[in-house]
């Protein structure tokens, strides 16, 4: 699953039922240490998406 997706996952919805409680608590530790770098990348590629925007606005 992306790890944006994954990260909402665990962030909105409600835990029904798992027979692997520790797995879903090991994929929320693995989704709160991956995400910080994912959100840099995203935040850099939405800036330069941005500016491209920007500059074919002007033109």
């Amino acid at each position: 699953m992306p790890l944006n997706v994954r990260r909402r996952v665990l962030r909105e919805g409600d835990g029904v039922y798992s027979r692997d409680k520790e797995h879903v608590f090991e994929l929320v530790k693995i989704t709160d240490f991956e995400y910080p770098r994912y959100k840099k990348f995203l935040d850099e590629y939405h800036d330069e998406v941005m500016e491209k925007v920007r500059r074919r606005a002007k033109s």
